[in-house]
C-alpha cells in the first residue's frame, strides 16, 4: 500500500511540474519557475511527514 501512495505522490508532482511549465510557455505565468524551487523542498518534507 505504501507503494501505491508514492507512486500516486509522484505522479501528481510530475503533473504539477509539468502544468507549471505549460503555463509558463503559454503566457499565464511571467518570469522564471525555478525561482520556487525551494517549494519542492517543502512539499518533499511535508510528503514524509503525512507518509
Amino acid at each position: 500500500m505504501a507503494d501505491r501512495k508514492r507512486s500516486i505522490f509522484t505522479g501528481i508532482i510530475l503533473v504539477i511540474i509539468g502544468l507549471l511549465f505549460l503555463l509558463d510557455n503559454l503566457g499565464y505565468i511571467s518570469g522564471n519557475i525555478w525561482r520556487f524551487w525551494p517549494l519542492i523542498l517543502i512539499i518533499l518534507g511535508i510528503k514524509k511527514l503525512i507518509f
